[in-house]
């Protein structure tokens, strides 16, 4: 399973992964088979499934080693004339419009669960010409036709005044829709959390604002629009993403031997991460904006029991606390890293 933009590493099935396959196989470090790891002692094992060395490569970044080979799944998706998938993107451009692509995301992650069913949601600002362009874009794919499409993401397609361009279309397609994002001579950072959606059904966009406003994803955004608006003349793009985790992509870990993250099964939730880029050219992030994107940190807690996502967050969460599977992550480093060499020296997750 590879990653859903072109520039990502072998970081992505290390920190635990998302792709637009993960719906229906797993995290993206569940499709991996075995590994060949050079130990902090400078051996070289060869680790398969069932042990738990493995289980703890899936989510816990590099820190149980560096992996010089990785035997994986493959999975059949189709050549590039093949348009099994059907999607896109909806677009809005109307404050209005990105509040209900965040509010139907939340609906989406309620619902019962389809593995063919994918889907990401951005929303934020980004600076275009010299002025600062509020966006949200939703990347919306169904494997199957478009009739099916249209029925499980009816609300997205109705937003109002948003632009909307699906289509039919392979993988390889699909694969290419979600932009990169910054370039190399941007400073940028990350911030992340895990949600479950609110555990009751939303109201639609219709009933007063004081009833919908007491969603989740809702109270999130507000929180991220208030940063925002204190700090947009420092940003050059910034944007609150929030990807869907449901029950069978949780599932698929466990059938696969378990993997560090080891969410609790049997509700979807979802992973939210907030992107800081700043200017072309720049290096480092002002006083001011550092201090308070930490305070939004703070404001901004993951719903009780869930993971973070390694591969979103910022350096100052903790993330291996947050795993399922912590317990066992402490005692496999303690086998493989008696001295503690790794965190001592290293830059990354601790214990």
């Amino acid at each position: 399973m590879g990653g859903r933009v072109g520039h990502v590493g072998t970081g992505l099935l290390l920190g635990g992964g998302l792709s637009l396959l993960s719906p229906r196989y797993g995290y993206a470090c569940d499709g991996i088979v075995s590994v060949e790891v050079v130990t902090v002692d400078g051996k070289v094992r060869h680790v398969e499934s069932g042990d738990p060395l493995l289980r703890a490569i899936k989510g816990g970044g590099g820190r149980f080693g560096i992996v010089t080979h990785y035997s994986l799944c493959a999975y059949r998706t189709g050549k590039d004339d093949e348009k099994v998938w059907y999607g896109g993107t909806v677009t809005s451009f109307d404050p209005s419009g990105m509040k209900e692509m965040v509010r139907l995301t939340e609906t989406f992650v309620q619902a019962p669960d389809d593995a063919n069913a994918t889907m990401l949601s951005n929303v934020g600002l980004v600076k275009h010409n010299g002025s600062t362009l509020r966006l949200g874009t939703t990347f919306l794919f169904y494997k199957g036709g478009k009739e099916v499409f249209e029925e499980v993401f009816e609300g997205f397609l109705k937003i109002e005044g948003a632009v909307v361009d699906v289509k039919e279309m392979s993988f390889y397609e699909a694969s290419k829709v979600t932009p990169l994002g910054w370039r190399s001579d941007q400073a940028y950072k990350w911030i992340g959390g895990s949600l479950y959606p609110d555990p009751s059904p939303l109201p639609p966009a219709a009933v007063p604002s004081s009833s919908s406003e007491a969603s989740v994803y809702l109270g999130l955004w507000n929180n991220i629009r208030s940063f925002l608006t204190q700090h947009e003349s420092l940003l050059h793009s910034a944007f609150l993403s929030i990807t869907p985790v449901r029950t069978n992509q949780i599932d698929q870990g466990y059938l696969a031997g378990g993997n560090a993250l080891s969410p609790p099964r049997g509700r979807s939730y979802m992973h939210w991460l907030f992107s800081n880029i700043l200017d072309p050219g720049s290096t480092a992030f002002p006083e001011e904006l550092e201090k308070d994107r930490l305070k939004l940190i703070r404001e901004s807690p993951s719903s009780k029991g869930l993971p973070l996502l390694l591969n979103e967050v910022d350096a100052s969460q903790r993330v291996f606390e947050s795993y399922g599977w912590y317990e066992g992550l402490k005692e496999v480093y303690g086998e493989v890293d008696p001295s503690g060499f790794s965190v001592r020296y290293q830059q990354g997750p601790t214990f």
